[in-house]
């Protein structure tokens, strides 16, 4: 990985100091919704390469019924496109698209993919041609069958099978038969021959069941099941790259814990010699965001944009990029040009809209999540989206009523509760905004979101002048996480005590890594920001 730069304190002082006046003067209105951009990142459409074959690899059948090995029908087609997408003669469909392009089908999670359903869907990707697969235990033997047809036609070019002794035998033996289908496009055994799929990701076929099993579960943003489940697979194998970036990546990425994600995106990238050139750059962009390294983390992304233009991802992480680096005309520009890309992109309608509404262009906020809305109307996020373009917009019934929504379709949709709290608070029922802050204190997944309950519940307090109940929700806040001392702060400011603000500011920028002369300027920003926000 690329040496991070060295960091000089002013810089930190800078970021940190930010970071703080955010949480302070912005925190209790909005939760800032980059998660959720996991949410349908990738493209739908294959990029057309003169002398590459465009394929798609449906997800297996199950004829077996075995439950068992049923993570075997999402995980065959992992490690087919795994192995075809190191063919310097192949452009593959990943995962992650196909599973996309699945659910906008109406497809079901274990339904099975006929051969209609397979070419709609493979036409739809620009594939020429796909592959379906079933496999079936008999005893301790596994069979696989797959087939390969052309798209446009449905005709089938060539069938294959495969029989292993035992399931553990899966991981060798896929490569034959993935050479055997790359064989069909011209590719020599030399080239496919370079890295085979236990080289390049496994040889333990439960850590690749764990692996397999945490990418369906980051589809659906179940953060912490995919990062229990990685964690799995590389205890079982700590060589395993693809299960160290991906953990890094849900640290840094998904969570923003960069001292976490670090020493694992530093492991895969020592790996990383068996993966992908997009794999190394991306794991080189993640790398970057955990370093708090946004120019090297843009640069990145505008590479991987430059040698794969179909990868909405890289637009998605862009503009989000962008906007936190407030070049705000580009971000647009950006997103924009993934919509080119991909027209139904759900995510890229949502990050377009909450930039329009940081802008204050509400009108375009709203249309751009109302178009969320319309492309997955039972998605609880959609709707919390537009609650949230309506808020800013000062339409807070509207907003209360999209908010209600979002949780009427899915009660463990715990950003809702905080949106509920802020938009009762912004409209002065603040006995109703405790209530929804204390329901989110209840559903909240992990002590650092508890913190921000408590700390959102000594707002209100204070805002009511209530400093007494200000300051016991601000002491909870706090044992739930050090970093949400910043309210106690404030409220030593408003009753004058400057002594123990001052105290309160120091342990804090000393954590932060920033030297005393630092905090002692800053202190003077804290107390006129106390003012101001009165």
């Amino acid at each position: 990985l690329p040496v991070a730069a060295p960091k000089r304190w002013v810089d930190t002082r800078i970021v940190t100091a930010l970071i703080l006046l955010a949480a302070l003067a912005l925190s209790f209105y909005f939760i800032p919704k980059l998660w959720q951009s996991e949410q349908s990142p990738a493209a739908i459409a294959l990029s057309q390469t003169p002398g590459k074959k465009t394929l798609a690899v449906m997800f297996f059948e199950n004829q077996s019924r075995s439950a068992e090995l049923d993570w075997l029908r999402e995980g065959l087609a992992d490690m087919l496109i795994t192995n075809l997408s190191r063919s310097e003669k192949l452009t593959v469909l990943s995962r992650q698209q196909l599973h996309i392009l699945l659910e906008r089908a109406g497809h079901k999670t274990g339904d099975e993919i006929n051969l209609e359903k397979a070419r709609d869907v493979a036409r739809k990707s620009g594939a020429e041609v796909f592959v379906i697969g079933s496999f079936a235990r008999l005893g301790e033997k596994v069979r696989l069958d797959v087939r390969l047809h052309n798209a446009e036609t449905g005709r089938l070019e060539i069938a294959e099978s495969l029989t292993v002794e035992k399931p553990e035998q899966i991981l060798t033996e896929i490569d034959l038969l993935s050479f055997k289908l790359a064989n069909r496009f011209g590719v020599d055994e030399a080239e496919e021959n370079r890295a085979n799929l236990a080289a390049a990701m496994t040889n333990n076929l439960e850590a690749y069941r764990y692996y397999s099993l945490a990418l369906e579960k980051a589809q659906g943003l179940h953060k912490m099941e995919t990062l229990e489940l990685l964690e799995k697979a590389v205890a079982l194998d700590p060589e395993f790259a693809m299960a160290h970036a991906r953990i890094g990546h849900t640290y840094a990425v998904t969570w923003g814990w960069a001292d976490k994600a670090k020493p694992h995106l530093e492991r895969a990238f020592a790996l990383s010699d068996r993966l992908t050139e997009k794999d190394r750059l991306y794991i080189t962009a993640w790398y970057a965001i955990a370093n708090l390294d946004y120019p090297a983390a843009i640069q990145s992304f505008r590479e991987i944009i430059q040698k794969y233009p179909m990868e909405t991802e890289a637009y998605l992480r862009l503009g989000y990029l962008l906007r936190g680096e407030e070049q705000f005309d580009d971000a647009i520009s950006v997103l924009r040009q993934g919509l080119a890309i991909d027209l139904e992109s759900p995510a890229l309608y949502n990050a377009l809209g909450l930039l329009y509404s940081l802008l204050g262009r509400h009108d375009e906020a709203i249309a751009m999540h109302e178009r969320y809305v319309t492309l997955e109307p039972q998605e609880a996020n959609a709707h919390d989206s537009l609650g949230m373009s309506y808020q800013w917009a000062g339409r807070y019934e509207e907003a209360i009523a999209e908010y209600n929504r979002a949780l009427e379709l899915n009660r463990n949709f715990e950003i809702a509760h905080v949106h509920l709290g802020t938009a009762h608070f912004q409209t002065g029922r603040y006995a109703a905004a405790i209530d929804w802050f204390k329901k989110y204190i209840a559903v909240a997944p992990s002590e650092m979101e508890s913190a921000r309950g408590y700390a959102h519940i000594a707002h209100v307090y204070r805002k009511q002048k209530k400093l007494a109940a200000a300051a016991q929700a601000a002491q909870q806040a706090i044992k739930k996480n050090e970093f949400y001392i910043w309210e106690t702060i404030v409220i030593a400011l408003e009753r004058g005590d400057r002594a123990t603000a001052r105290k309160f500011e120091k342990q804090l920028f000393a954590e932060s890594g920033i030297p005393i002369a630092a905090a002692e300027a800053l202190s003077v920003t804290a107390f006129t920001i106390a003012v101001t926000l009165r």
